[in-house]
């Protein structure tokens, strides 16, 4: 999924979101990303959708 204009992550390996802003992601390989404010609602969804 693209989180950002310069990233593209697997939603298998995000660990935390927190937010600020758009807000960052952290990935279990101990990577923080951040999250874009355009792409923030759509990330979101495909977490609640991913995990529940």
């Amino acid at each position: 999924m693209r989180i950002h204009h310069s990233h593209i992550i697997n939603i298998n390996y995000i660990e935390n979101y927190f937010t600020k802003d758009g807000g960052f992601v952290d990935l279990i390989e101990r990577t923080t990303l951040p999250v874009s404010k355009r792409k923030k609602n759509d990330l979101l969804e495909a977490i609640k959708t991913y995990f529940n």
